[in-house]
């Protein structure tokens, strides 16, 4: 019977699949690795990282702007890119519109397609995990060229301080897992500008937080990226650094003080089609938890019955 038991074992601990892929109906293909399944005649537009299935018969249109924002700060506004006005999406899609009607759609890093918002829309604020400041995971280099300060903003930053640097090439860098990342900063009209590296892939995406008419929360989630580096969806393990780089192009050519605010990272939590996929592998485990139990158990009975030698 123990014979058995092992026999059994190690099939099945050898045929738990070790990455999850995406497994598309007939009739579909896969857009990402993730959960987008694209239907037949459309192809899959994965240039921005946010996977897009795009029908060549209709004129469809998407675009995503890290600067522009709604009424609320956690919604860009759709209006100027793609034509249609009065609508929103959360940051970290892109704004989609089949180019046929009025109807605006936002897509996420998984492909995930949600119904946009009225740009009047407030008070939305997207589940995340914040990392906090004084994280080790969070690597603040040279140390010595950032500052602790209180948020200048109330409930803007979680945990209401930021750090500050006036530094160029000073950086904060952080290694998380997630096809997403949010990084909250604050505006104001001293901000300057940080680049982007991602996967230590140099982006041409920047974070600017020059704002002349005061002080705002500006949380960015990535990605959209412009370009997003080679072979970012077919990991789950990634890093950033953020680097600042000085002042925005946007500032009076004669400002003298130049900075930028850090509030926190954070990890948004998505619930998606591959929640199922979690669940599958959860249930081989549990299989495999049942059989080990199941041989532990009977071995103990086999030894009580088999006689001494």
């Amino acid at each position: 019977m123990k014979r058995y038991l092992t026999a059994l074992l190690a099939f099945v601990s050898f045929h738990i699949p070790a990455s999850a892929a995406v497994d598309c109906t007939a009739g579909t293909s896969p857009c990402s690795p993730r959960d987008t399944c694209c239907p037949s005649g459309s192809f899959c537009n994965f240039n921005r990282g946010i996977p897009v299935c795009i029908d060549p018969q209709f004129p469809i249109i998407t675009g995503f702007d890290h600067n522009s924002r709604c009424a609320d700060p956690y919604l860009m506004d759709c209006s100027q890119l793609i034509g249609v006005g009065g609508f929103c999406c959360p940051i970290g899609t892109v704004c989609y519109n089949n180019g046929l009607d009025q109807h605006v759609s936002c897509v996420d890093a998984y492909g995930t397609t949600a119904s946009s918002f009225p740009s009047a829309t407030v008070s939305v604020v997207p589940s995340a995990t914040p990392v906090p400041i004084d994280s080790p995971a969070v690597q603040f280099n040279p140390s010595n060229a950032w500052n602790s300060s209180s948020a200048p903003i109330s409930n803007c930053i979680p945990g209401n301080i930021v750090r500050v640097t006036n530094v160029v090439n000073a950086t904060v860098s952080f290694n998380y897992t997630g096809q997403s990342i949010l990084i909250h900063t604050v505006k104001s009209p001293r901000g300057g500008v940080f680049s982007m590296t991602v996967d230590s892939v140099p982006l041409n995406d920047t974070i600017d937080t020059f704002n002349a008419g005061g002080e705002l929360c500006f949380p960015v989630q990535f990605p959209p990226f412009r370009k997003p580096p080679p072979g970012f969806a077919l990991r789950n393990d990634h890093s950033i650094t953020l680097s600042f780089q000085g002042p925005s192009k946007n500032a009076p050519k004669d400002i003298t003080s130049i900075d930028v605010q850090f509030g926190s990272f954070a990890i948004p939590q998505v619930q998606t089609a591959g929640s199922a996929l979690t669940t599958g592998l959860g249930a081989y485990q549990l299989i495999l938890l049942t059989f080990f139990v199941s041989y532990c158990i009977i071995g103990k009975f086999d030894s009580l019955l088999s006689p001494a030698i």
